[in-house]
């Protein structure tokens, strides 16, 4: 998982330069196009990052049923 998230780093470091680089241009279409890559880049990561720090072995029913003890 580690290697995905370095990937979706790095093209979201390359992403932020693109956008930072076209901004001032009069392409929107560009723009908008490197925007929605970029979005789902980010969410993609957040959705990794997030995953990663959940315990392996959370099983919810489980942890439900043990919150009594």
């Amino acid at each position: 998982m580690n290697e995905q998230l370095d990937f979706l780093k790095a093209q979201i470091t390359l992403l932020e330069k693109r956008i930072n680089a076209c901004s001032g241009e009069a392409d929107s279409k560009e723009y908008a196009s490197l925007m929605r890559l970029y979005l789902a880049a980010v969410k993609e990561y957040n959705s990794l990052c997030a995953k990663e720090e959940q315990p392996q072995d959370s099983d919810p029913p489980l942890a439900f049923a043990n919150m009594g003890d």
